[in-house]
């Protein structure tokens, strides 16, 4: 969802900016719960075509930055790819400077993909306002 949600926003305001998925136990191929693509869609964000990617070296090293959604993704993400020192952070943290884990809707009702779509909306607006 934050890679569409941040990409839907660059979209709207000609950023020009583009996020891509990719997750630390991320198996290929697999499609969004469609709970995500629910959500997403009454936002007018699709999604239905993500698939999933599992992080690699090859990845890291076209990132400018990269986002987590908890602290234990950046510290492992680190740790595994030190080159991303200074370049990985928490949603909360790139966009506030606070340090607050965003939960993991998977597996849960569809009002728990809502509550996280709205904090990561939430926190991508505020990161992009500050870094204008």
């Amino acid at each position: 969802m934050a890679a569409g949600i941040f990409n839907e926003i660059s979209s709207r305001q000609e950023l020009g900016f583009n996020a891509q998925s990719a997750g630390i136990y991320a198996g290929y191929f697999q499609n969004a719960t469609k709970e995500a693509i629910a959500v997403c869609q009454e936002h007018g964000i699709d999604i239905s075509m993500h698939t999933s990617r599992p992080i690699s070296i090859a990845s890291v090293e076209s990132f400018d930055v990269a986002i987590t959604m908890t602290q234990s993704q950046k510290e492992f993400l680190v740790s595994a790819y030190p080159s991303m020192e200074g370049k990985a952070f928490m949603a909360s943290e790139w966009a506030m400077g606070i340090v607050k884990d965003v939960d993991d809707p998977y597996g849960g009702g569809v009002k728990m993909y809502e509550d996280v779509f709205d904090e990561l909306s939430y926190y991508i607006c505020e990161a992009i306002s500050v870094s204008r």
